[in-house]
């Protein structure tokens, strides 16, 4: 049967750990990521059409014609499939943009499955990685979600341990770091990842584990260049988080809770400018559900 239409969630993700190895001969660098997806979204809304690639959204704050990525989204699909078809992609836009929570990914990934959707799901998972990788770095990861680890420049995927329920306090202050700055400034780096002890903890039920293992290399470059993303951090943890962080090279921070009810209460009380939510974690098992699988 035919599908002209569809809507379909795209979720936010979090960093629980992110390593910087050092820079690639190809200019990116080499990284470990744990990544996480939550329940904070934007909506994509795809309609078939018979030629043109068309993108419109509510957002001044990415663009609307061929520089979105949902649009060199829709470019790599047609290509690879040779349909000479169109489409319109409507943005519903929630998620802030650079603050390191994925949504412009998440959002170029969710346009690639919601075509394979429409044209009756030619590609696997395989494939649709293959094609996300393409237009960005962690773009993968947002075709299973979950929880995940990313090695590379973030487009190898390793699967993670089911998802155990976490929750977060997610702050967006009033404003974005551009990702590319934040590489080109991050000092010379000899790190070594250690993702074990929060798989451990998920494999474990165990937040205050988790909450323990956080790291960001991003960390010292962002906070001394804002300090008041900092103060952030110190609250959160005041306000009994069992860890916090900066989300993949900022400006959004976020606090881990052992429950849904300590991190309202931190919300409550929530003394910065900018936005919050209290968002709890998607499990790869729900997130896929929603793409039919």
């Amino acid at each position: 049967m035919r599908c002209d239409f569809i809507e379909l969630p795209s979720f936010a993700k979090v960093n629980l750990g992110l390593w910087v190895l050092g820079e690639r001969e190809d200019g990116y660098h080499e990284i470990v990521t744990v990544l996480q997806t939550v329940s904070l979204k934007d909506t994509i809304r795809m309609r078939r059409r018979e030629r043109e690639i068309r993108v419109k959204t509510d957002s001044k704050d990415i663009p609307s014609g061929k520089d979105n990525i949902c649009y060199k989204a829709a470019e790599v699909f047609f290509e690879r499939s040779a349909l000479k078809e169109g489409v319109e992609i409507e943005i519903k836009k929630v998620i802030p943009v650079g603050r390191g929570l994925g949504g412009g990914s998440s959002n170029g990934t969710v346009t690639l499955m919601g075509l394979n959707i429409l044209h009756s799901k030619p590609y696997d998972d395989d494939e649709l990685r293959r094609l996300a990788a393409k237009i960005g770095s962690d773009t993968p990861f947002f075709v299973r979600g979950g929880t995940a680890i990313a090695r590379g420049r973030g487009e190898i995927i390793e699967e993670g341990p089911p998802s155990i329920p976490m929750f977060f306090l997610i702050y967006s202050p009033p404003f974005g770091i551009s990702t590319t700055w934040a590489y080109r400034n991050l000092p010379p780096l000899t790190e070594r990842e250690n993702v074990d002890i929060i798989l451990r903890g998920i494999e474990e039920g165990d937040i205050e584990k988790i909450g323990k293992g956080l790291y960001n290399s991003f960390e010292n470059l962002v906070y001394s260049r804002y300090p008041e993303l900092k103060r952030v951090k110190e609250y959160m943890l005041e306000k009994d988080a069992c860890g916090a962080l900066l989300s993949g090279s900022g400006s959004g921070v976020y606090g881990l809770f052992k429950d849904k009810k300590t991190a309202t209460l931190a919300l409550e009380d929530f003394p910065f400018e900018g936005r919050v939510w209290v968002v709890e974690s998607v499990s790869e098992r729900e997130y896929r559900s929603y793409f039919g699988a």
